[in-house]
């Protein structure tokens, strides 16, 4: 029973992180496949990727290394009745992109960057949990549903890391 509830503990974190079981625009999803989304998605996933794509290079700089990128990955906009996994299509991307070791100086730059997306329509995501926010950290989200997440930050391993998740809207394959 332990390992259920951690198991449901779990996929309820990553969908909130990753807004499976919601339309792009923050509504519920459907959830059979005879019916349609409220939204239609206006993108096509390889749109979505490229954006992400972009958004990263934009924050990380003349650093930008595609090799860095640790996943680009599709989530499903519906969730799923009889299993409650997200399915798709639509499919929001989200790409993952980790620097290892970075430097204090990289790390100022890359917020000060993620921070400069406000001229593009980017707007700061609050932190609405009980703890403090944790430094060197920045979530925004944009009115198209890209939502960007930037952290720098030393993991349990003692390896210092900045992170950069990037979330797309719903997209068509």
């Amino acid at each position: 029973m332990k390992l259920f509830a951690a198991g449901f503990v779990l996929m309820a974190g990553v969908c909130a992180a990753t807004g499976c079981g919601t339309g792009g625009d923050g509504t519920a999803a459907t959830t059979t496949e005879e019916t349609s989304m409220s939204a239609p998605p206006t993108i096509t996933v390889a749109q979505a990727t490229d954006e992400n794509s972009r958004l990263v290079a934009l924050i990380v700089g003349d650093e930008f290394d595609r090799s860095a990128f640790q996943d680009v990955a599709q989530i499903g906009c519906r969730t799923d009745p009889e299993s409650l996994m997200s399915v798709g299509p639509p499919f929001s991307v989200r790409t993952t992109w980790v620097k290892q070791d970075p430097t204090p100086e990289f790390v100022a730059a890359a917020l000060r960057r993620v921070d400069s997306l406000q001229a593009e329509g980017f707007q700061r995501t609050p932190w609405t949990r009980p703890e403090p926010e944790p430094p060197n950290t920045r979530a925004y989200k944009d009115d198209r549903g890209y939502g960007i997440t930037a952290s720098g930050k030393v993991r349990p391993s003692g390896k210092a890391v900045f992170e950069i998740y990037v979330n797309s809207p719903c997209a068509n394959p």
